[in-house]
């Protein structure tokens, strides 16, 4: 066997020991995944009224939700009024959801 050939097979045998032994997927380290996420998430999309703007509206449940324990991800659309919430179960329920932009003065329910 060359020299080249085990210069190979040692970089390939250590590339899978570090895949194998790494538990936190690739996007964790990078900062594109929150903790969170490898909790038992869930995505709904909500159906929202009572939006009249984007910035101020739709971007306020955004930011509400994202300060929320327990949301992973949030994005509203005042084009189509819905809100598309990723959320770990284990944390907040849908109606506690529901319930933060209910506050916020317009009215969510699940979109179906």
């Amino acid at each position: 066997m060359s020299t080249l050939n085990k210069i190979l097979l040692l970089l390939i045998f250590s590339v899978t020991c570090l895949l194998h032994s790494s538990q936190l997927p690739a996007q964790l380290a990078t900062g594109e995944m929150k903790k969170t996420e490898l909790q038992k998430s869930r995505t709904v999309e909500l159906s929202v009224t009572g939006m009249t703007c984007q910035k101020g509206c739709a971007d306020g449940i955004d930011k509400k939700l994202k300060k929320t324990q327990g949301i992973i991800r949030s994005k509203t659309k005042l084009t189509t009024g819905i809100c598309k919430v990723t959320f770990d179960e284990s944390q907040i329920s849908l109606d506690q959801i529901i319930a933060v932009i209910d506050n916020l003065g317009y009215k969510a329910k699940p979109n179906s």
